[in-house]
């Protein structure tokens, strides 16, 4: 415990909040941007330690917060209905605000932490807090939710509420001035999922027509991660016409904050963080629940989509697009089946996966890549996008690869990779460390693709000031193109690309550190075939040094009976290419209600 100094609280990187005259304690290392570097060293603040860094705690938070959820999800549920005038079921709501109810629990819970940290370890005697109006950090819908909660303002607001409401520390008020506001670092694009590269006339044309013949109980498809003609071939397949629906807008609705002032809750029968979650919700829930439901209901209403299809089919629309949510809920209401396919890579081989609990909790059926993790809801039937998908192209005489990742500086939803700031720093430390091990042979066919979006870790100057003459790949062109000129890629995180190489037969290698990317159990032993082929590393030296073994003869060492072993059975469970993809589509779809209540026993 340190006790000795005063010390100033700062909660971001704005640096109006800022004062170099006296101690300062920055809640993470998130205060710090690249840009801002020189004034950071300047402020030579202590950084308080990142409570997530005991991975333990992590574990045991995402068991805890899973029960806040639960009990959060069923008071807001029946709050909503009384405010409404509905009587939807709590399953309904889950599937229309459970998302950003999740990711609100968790993220509150973070920031909560982190101040509680701060008191307990430091005496804090006061804080500047910039009077950013509420309309401002309010989200009209999901998707505005996704793009402010990476923003510098909206967790200021968030750090600000926290610590006028619960904490005794001291605090001045800086009028917010628009012209210096900290934009965004960088526009949330989760949930990029593409409908096709057919935009033709003569295309929407057709569809635009196909609706006209179209029943009330056809299967309705929407973002399901399939190859445009494997999702043309699957609707073929169940005997309907194909239809590729494209949900509206929301309705953009203002915030009423003297509505959400008078709605009463349960939080004066709590303490601590669930006393702030339960003051907090209703003040930060987004328009579209709230003021803008009604508009929200009439927008459903207007759609011009089969009012009770039998299918439901997506693996993205269920996350951020609030209109197809409103739909789809209401579909389940009237008995529809909601199946949900996976839509991330790690989401089968992850220890920790919120995602991967909310998608099993709204759906009948998942459909995943190929693996199952003992729940009778999953259905493994392939890697959605390679489905029908021709064998992809690589170059045995090509470049090297190395596909990179940051993550938000501040957490937001709870899983197995770097949930901070440090953490990812430290995952770009490892890859800074595998480019100064290769040889110059290597490095000059080096293609080091950035992510997107950035928000705002500036990777680019990251890179080039540490490697000058580095050459980069902006990451703005498919990923497809930057896959065929390489001779191999090196994937640095759990995620989607190395489940995309390795089913299509690219050489691989991996790395990245266990400490931050927690595999389940089940998934350890094909992660284990891999090391013992030199595929999988635990640390970048290693990984480099296999670069270099290999290098002048990949296309051998990958097609090697032992290394095409490991790869085989690794695809068979985590990443599978089924030879009927289109039939195994179909059989997936079949769902009923004795199947469903047979789900409902085992699950007992």
């Amino acid at each position: 415990m340190i006790k000795n100094d005063n010390y100033l609280l700062i909660t971001n990187a704005d640096v109006r909040t800022w004062q170099y005259d006296r101690p300062t304690l920055c809640l993470g290392a998130w205060c710090r941007n690249y840009d801002n570097s020189e004034k950071w060293a300047n402020l030579n603040p202590s950084i308080l330690p990142y409570h997530w860094e005991d991975r333990d705690k992590l574990y045991k938070d995402y068991r805890y917060l899973h029960k806040v959820y639960e009990s959060l999800l069923n008071e807001t549920s029946s709050k909503l209905n009384e405010l409404h005038g509905t009587v939807y079921s709590t399953r309904y709501w889950r599937i229309l605000i459970g998302p950003w109810l999740l990711y609100f629990t968790e993220m509150l819970f973070d920031r909560w932490e982190s101040i509680q940290a701060a008191i307990n370890r430091y005496n804090i005697t006061s804080t500047i807090i910039l009077d950013f109006p509420p309309e401002m950090t309010i989200p009209k819908t999901m998707y505005d939710f996704r793009n402010k909660f990476v923003s510098d303002e909206w967790n200021h607001a968030i750090f600000a509420k926290i610590i006028t409401g619960w904490t005794n520390i001291a605090y001045d008020y800086i009028k917010h001035d628009e012209q210096n506001t900290i934009h965004p670092t960088g526009t949330c694009r989760f949930n990029r999922y593409s409908l096709g590269r057919i935009r033709g006339f003569f295309t929407n044309l057709l569809l635009k027509t196909a609706k006209n013949f179209s029943r009330e109980t056809d299967a309705v498809l929407v973002a399901t991660y399939l190859p445009f003609f494997t999702d043309f071939l699957l609707q073929l397949s169940l005997k309907q016409i194909p239809i590729i629906h494209h949900t509206e807008a929301a309705p953009n609705i203002g915030a009423d904050l003297q509505l959400r002032n008078s709605i009463q809750t349960t939080a004066k029968n709590f303490e601590g963080f669930e006393n702030c979650i339960r003051t907090l919700l209703f003040q930060n829930i987004p328009t579209l629940y709230l003021e803008g439901y009604y508009a929200l209901r009439e927008k459903v209403k207007k759609l011009k989509w089969p009012k009770k299809p039998k299918i439901i089919f997506t693996s993205v629309a269920y996350n951020s697009d609030d209109v197809f949510k409103a739909w789809a809920a209401q579909c389940v209401e009237e008995k529809s089946h909601l199946i949900i396919g996976q839509h991330g890579g790690a989401l089968g081989s992850s220890l920790i996966s919120s995602s991967r609990d909310h998608e099993l909790a709204i759906s009948d059926r998942y459909l995943t890549w190929g693996w199952t993790l003992e729940n009778p809801k999953q259905y493994p039937v392939g890697i959605l996008k390679q489905l029908c998908k021709r064998k992809a192209r690589w170059n045995p005489s090509g470049l090297l690869l190395l596909v990179t990742s940051v993550m938000p500086r501040y957490s937001y939803i709870l899983g197995s990779y770097p949930v901070s700031t440090e953490q990812t720093e430290k995952a770009l430390n490892d890859n800074y460390i595998f480019v100064q091990e290769l040889n110059r042979e290597i490095y000059k066919l080096l293609r080091v693709r950035l992510f997107l979006p950035d928000w705002g870790w500036n990777q680019s100057k990251r890179w080039t000031d540490i490697f000058p003459d580095i050459i980069l790949d902006s990451g703005k062109s498919p990923m497809e193109a930057s896959l065929k000129k390489a001779r191999l890629v090196v994937v640095v995180y759990n995620g989607t690309v190395l489940l995309e190489t390795m089913s299509q037969n690219i050489p691989t290698i991996i790395f990245w550190d266990q400490k931050y990317n927690e595999l389940h159990p089940d998934v350890v032993p094909y992660f284990i075939l891999l090391e013992d082929v030199g595929i999988f590393h635990k640390e970048p030296v290693s990984a480099a040094r296999k670069v270099q073994e290999i290098w002048n003869n990949v296309e051998m060492w990958w097609k090697s009976k032992k290394v095409q072993d490991a790869r085989n059975a690794f695809c068979a469970y985590m990443a599978k290419k089924p030879r009927n993809p289109i039939s195994v589509l179909k059989n997936s779809l079949k769902i009923t209600d004795s199947n469903l209540d047979s789900q409902k026993h085992l699950q007992i």
